[in-house]
């Protein structure tokens, strides 16, 4: 309960739990009743309808293992991951069905026919709720949402690859169990009423399977179409909230320049290098001059034949170092990077560079940490 109020949702597996246990004790137990069987004869387990009412264990189960929270110790202690509802939703009906079967039931037509079903019932039950609390982590607060976003991201075509495999193969299971169904009566009787009659509880089981099967299926898009919804809200605020990054370089490091490029636009950053960033027939000066001044940060690169080498570069870092005295102190704006054992020019030796040497990824790390530590100036 949730502040004395019912589970509801916890309710609603139960629910199914309970039926998934129910149904196929009493439709085999009545179909049981009225077929010959080859070697037993008639049978009428009448005891079949009072074992129906042990659906009480699988509705208590069920409903203990789903709820949100629980005051009972032995419950308490139960980790809520997804995966550990998945096993104990599906355990509440078969260790039940297991302990029917064993006491109660022979080993022809009921023994199959409950176990076969029940099962895979129990296993659709346990997917709709492992694919239920899977993503629980959205809008928790002890995760980051820029956490649970790229968590999202690396789920999502997990997902959706899963939601299209489960729809495949439980098409074609209904399939071959229906052509299946055509013949299996033959098996148990040779009265065409009593084939009739098992192959009616056959489309019936079928039937409930189907039901259950879409209810799992709609569960699974309902969560992607969610998911896809978060992220696209995502990137759109991101679109709008993009931190714009110049990259200043020499000609001999464009190779480094461009990797850093697409580094950080990987990371969500708006990148600017002159080669990707200008349009043709604009006036190049002029806008490396406004993208400088428009840019959140200004990464310099530097190595050997840059610092030793004349051109519009040198241009770029004297404008970007007037922009970065236009600043409050305690903010970052210029963001020197080197190549090699280089020695950076006196104003740029003033500030804490970043070795892009020897593992590129950690320098890009204290890059990413140095930008989104900072934000918006």
């Amino acid at each position: 309960m949730k502040g004395g109020k019912i589970d509801r949702e916890a309710l609603k597996i139960a629910l199914l739990c309970a039926f998934a246990y129910a149904y196929p004790v009493i439709t085999a137990t009545y179909v049981d009743a009225h077929i010959h069987h080859d070697l037993w004869g008639v049978r009428n387990y009448w005891m079949g309808y009072w074992v129906a009412l042990g659906a009480i264990f699988p509705f208590f189960f069920a409903y203990m293992f789903n709820r949100s929270d629980n005051k009972i110790s032995i419950f308490s202690k139960i980790s809520r991951t997804a995966l550990n509802r998945y096993i104990l939703t599906f355990l509440s009906i078969f260790v039940p069905i297991i302990l029917v079967l064993w006491l109660n039931f022979g080993p022809e037509y009921p023994h199959n026919g409950i176990f076969s079903t029940s099962v895979g019932y129990g296993l659709l039950i346990a997917t709709k709720v492992y694919v239920k609390n899977k993503y629980d982590y959205i809008n928790n607060e002890s995760m980051s949402e820029h956490a649970q976003i790229e968590r999202l991201k690396s789920e999502y075509k997990t997902l959706l690859h899963t939601s299209t495999g489960l729809t495949v193969v439980f098409t074609l299971f209904c399939l071959i169990m229906y052509e299946a169904f055509l013949f299996l009566p033959r098996q148990y009787t040779n009265n065409p009423n009593e084939q009739v009659l098992l192959f009616n509880s056959y489309i019936g089981d079928l039937f409930v399977g189907i039901v259950l099967g879409i209810i799992v299926l709609s569960e699974i898009f309902i969560k992607a179409q969610y998911i896809k919804t978060l992220i696209t809200q995502d990137k759109d605020r991101k679109i709008d909230q993009k931190l714009e990054v110049f990259i200043g370089y020499a000609r001999e490091d464009y190779v480094a320049a461009r990797r850093l490029y697409e580094d950080l636009k990987n990371a969500g950053l708006d990148a600017w290098l002159d080669k990707e960033s200008l349009k043709g027939g604009q006036r190049w000066k002029d806008e490396i001059e406004k993208a400088i001044r428009n840019s959140h940060f200004f990464v310099a690169v530097l190595s050997k034949s840059m610092i030793q080498k004349r051109g519009h570069v040198q241009v770029e870092i004297a404008e970007a170092l007037k922009v970065s005295k236009e600043c409050p102190s305690f903010q970052i704006f210029i963001i020197p990077i080197r190549l090699d054992e280089c020695d950076p020019s006196n104003e740029l030796s003033q500030l804490a560079w970043v070795d892009m040497f020897p593992n590129w990824d950690d320098g890009l790390n204290k890059i990413l940490v140095a930008i989104f530590s900072q934000g918006r100036r």
